[in-house]
């Protein structure tokens, strides 16, 4: 498995740091056009629209602290990542770093129900 990790300092608190990654109308504002996720363990995350529509399912929540999210191309389960979201304190505001790993299975047994996009 290969990952990629990147990290940056954004120059706001942690709570509003969180409801970046956690707001489906904050993600589409960076992430996708159109975003569906259910912010717990066991939730469903869909992306619709350019570039790359993806469906899958959150593994893990720390609120304020970590998301970790396993997804996929709407097409292809097998070129499933996980995507890990870690949030730290920083004297600028907070840090986030986020890595990426490919080669991740997607259980079919793990698939997310469909989300209607409104």
């Amino acid at each position: 498995m290969a990952s990629v990790t990147r990290e940056i300092v954004l120059p706001a608190e942690r709570d509003e740091t969180w409801r970046w990654l956690t707001d489906p109308s904050e993600l589409s504002r960076w992430l996708a056009p159109e975003v569906e996720l259910e912010p717990w363990e066991g939730g469903a995350v869909e992306t619709a629209g350019e570039p790359d529509p993806r469906t899958g399912i959150v593994e893990r929540v720390d609120e304020n602290e970590l998301l970790r999210i396993r997804w996929w191309p709407v097409e292809d389960e097998d070129a499933a990542t996980t995507v890990e979201f870690e949030l730290g304190d920083d004297p600028d505001g907070t840090r986030v770093r986020v890595t990426e790993t490919d080669g991740v299975p997607a259980a079919a047994s793990a698939r997310p129900r469909a989300l209607a996009y409104a």
